[in-house]
């Protein structure tokens, strides 16, 4: 090697070190003051570790310290060229010992352009919406990737490096590719709460040992938008009395999720068992709040024929989430019951009404005078009702809400099931006194034994108000005397890939326009579904008036231009009447979808859409 080339090669080593060590000082200086390597510790305490900086080497001494009881979230500054693709390394390992991820970048003001002796975050250096992309992009590819941020970005904006405006369109980015993704604020990190029923400390919710005795009584003025409140299920289990918070409201979420660590990672009951209170867990007038990880019940068995009585209950919200809970009913009360919200999430909940013959209406998930916006994705739901002929308890109800603008609804991956032959008047989805909303239903399984029922009801007795749908790869199972598909008061139809079966030969249609303005509807485009019913017509487009006259049969419904890739064949199933998802796997529709790849790419497993060369029919996919 030559004198320059060796004198290259030494400026080149001394950079990246002096780069390296700025890096460290940086983050050394927001938290830690040893020299030594930190040890990881819950948020804030972890922010900034060096370890990632000396590349595989530092990935391998985290992964060390990832199963220790005390680490459960970690901040990983994206520092010089290394880091990015490092942290696409230790993502997956973090997200198997349950550790939460925040990447953080390097701001303007120690960056080289203003001080040369600093390095980027590299690759995309001060491109920070950019960056937003790529880490919301990241993010879903690996849920432990919670959120991003700027180091010190309230001082870049104080002294004129970044604006508010521009911090907002970061956040916009984000969110729009992964609405979960938080903005983290370096400046006052996410903060952990404690609840613990039995603890004897001081009750600040600091620490186990000073651990809240209840949810309400936490130092709810001190919690800011993504912080944590764990809840300890002890060693085995603990069980908690009704919860109603009011009047939380955030910009990110607060998650309020069962214990982590060893002798408080125990199950996490809140049960209401009387007359006292009307709920649960309820919110009321709350934003940005997370429930994860219980089991609520409510076993009352006192009846309640006006059904004011919910497990799960929220109120004039905006944005909450019930994710991952077992949330069970003895009959007198709904499981999920939401009144006046916006932009409700309910996600993979088991939702249980036990089997009863109570008078009340006891809905899985009843939905009313909100502004829409819900999504409820990824639920198993079993509705015990045994005779309801003074009652209509449905899967999912909605009454009296949506708004003029049309917000999105998306119901889709739901397992639905009411096993009982003897109840009547029951309903999958029955949206039957909406105001306008854009439905997007998709990957849902609903098997309804009962008689006298729908399987999805979009349909408004107040034709002042409109809505569209898009109706995809349903598996519809009724046992008969109901309509599987009942129409009315849209404004736009795209109904393709479900597969709608009536086991029972009756008069009903299996898809059903319910008067003149259910098929009056400006953009229908239905085809390639599987309708079975035993002997009988599979259309009517409305009542003796409606025109084109109904019912017909699929012939005559494709000479009106609807349903040409569409049949009428027999469909048996794996198990008929089942209770697993599985059961309901069919050789019908293989193979014979369409491609809808432009809403949804998987079945309701997950299972990736198509597995051969072309979509099957239903919500599940044969592998």
């Amino acid at each position: 090697m030559n004198t320059m080339k060796l004198l290259k090669s030494t400026l080149q080593f001394f950079a990246y070190s002096f780069w390296r060590n700025i890096c460290l000082s940086i983050i050394l200086g927001l938290v830690f003051t040893s020299s030594t390597q930190p040890e990881l510790k819950p948020l804030p305490d972890d922010y900034g570790s060096q370890s990632h900086l000396g590349h595989n080497v530092g990935i391998d001494h985290l992964a060390k310290q990832l199963n220790k009881p005390v680490s459960n979230s970690y901040m990983w500054l994206i520092c010089g060229f290394n880091s990015w693709e490092d942290l696409k390394i230790f993502l997956p390992e973090a997200k198997m010992a349950g550790i939460s991820v925040g990447a953080i970048l390097i701001p303007p003001y120690q960056s080289p352009q203003v001080n040369p002796n600093c390095p980027y975050s590299e690759p995309f250096g001060k491109h920070y919406i950019h960056w937003a992309n790529e880490i919301a992009n990241l993010s879903l590819r690996y849920s432990n990737l919670i959120g991003f941020g700027i180091n010190n970005f309230q001082e870049n904006i104080d002294l004129g490096y970044l604006t508010q405006t521009y911090i907002d369109s970061m956040v916009t980015t984000g969110k729009s590719i992964n609405p979960l993704l938080q903005f983290i604020d370096t400046d006052t990190l996410p903060g952990i709460y404690y609840v613990d029923r039995d603890a004897t400390g001081t009750g600040d919710g600091l620490s186990w040992v000073n651990a809240s005795k209840t949810v309400v009584d936490l130092p709810w003025g001190s919690i800011n938008g993504g912080d944590t409140v764990y809840v300890s299920g002890g060693a085995d289990s603990t069980t908690y009395s009704p919860v109603y918070l009011y009047g939380k409201s955030f910009v990110d979420y607060v998650v309020i999720t069962r214990g982590k660590d060893a002798g408080h990672d125990g199950e996490v009951y809140f049960q209401n068992s009387g007359t006292a209170v009307s709920y649960t867990f309820k919110l009321g007038s709350c934003r940005y709040i997370k429930v994860t990880g219980f089991t609520l019940t409510n076993t009352s068995t006192t009846d309640d024929s006006l059904t004011v009585n919910s497990v799960f209950r929220s109120e004039n919200g905006n944005y909450n989430i019930v994710d991952n809970c077992n949330i069970i009913s003895s009959g007198t009360s709904t499981c999920v019951r939401s009144e006046g919200d916006t932009n409700l999430t309910i996600s993979n909940d088991t939702l249980i009404v036990l089997s009863n013959n109570y008078s009340s209406e006891a809905d899985n998930i009843h939905i009313s005078d909100g502004g829409g916006g819900q999504t409820i994705i990824g639920n198993y739901m079993t509705n015990g009702k045994i005779i309801s002929s003074y009652s209509h308890p449905d899967l999912i109800q909605f009454s009296n809400e949506g708004a003029t603008g049309r917000p999105l609804i998306t119901i889709a991956n739901n397992f639905m099931l009411a096993p009982d032959q003897t109840s009547t008047l029951m309903a999958g989805i029955n949206a039957g006194e909406p105001k306008s909303n854009s439905y997007l239903i998709y990957n849902n399984i609903i098997v309804l034994r009962t008689l006298g029922n729908s399987g999805i009801v979009l349909y408004n007795y107040t034709p002042v108000y409109h809505s569209s749908a898009k109706i995809f790869n349903n598996t519809i199972l009724l046992k008969g005397f109901g309509q599987p598909i009942r129409l009315g008061d849209l404004d736009t139809l795209i109904m393709k890939n479900n597969i709608v079966i009536i086991d029972t030969p009756d008069s009903n249609p299996n898809l059903w326009f319910a008067d003149d303005a259910g098929f009056d509807i400006v953009y229908k485009d239905i085809d390639y579904n599987a309708y079975y019913k035993s002997g009988g017509a599979i259309i009517d487009t409305g009542y003796s008036g409606g025109s084109p006259a109904g019912p017909l049969s699929l012939s005559q419904w494709q000479t009106l231009e609807y349903d040409a890739n569409s049949d009428t064949n027999a469909v048996s199933f794996a198990n008929i009447w089942g209770t697993d998802i599985v059961d309901y796997l069919t050789t019908a529709g293989r193979d014979l979808g369409v491609d809808l790849s432009a809403y949804f790419i998987t079945d309701i497993r997950a299972v990736i859409r198509p597995q051969n060369s072309v979509w099957d029919m239903g919500a599940l996919e044969s592998e």
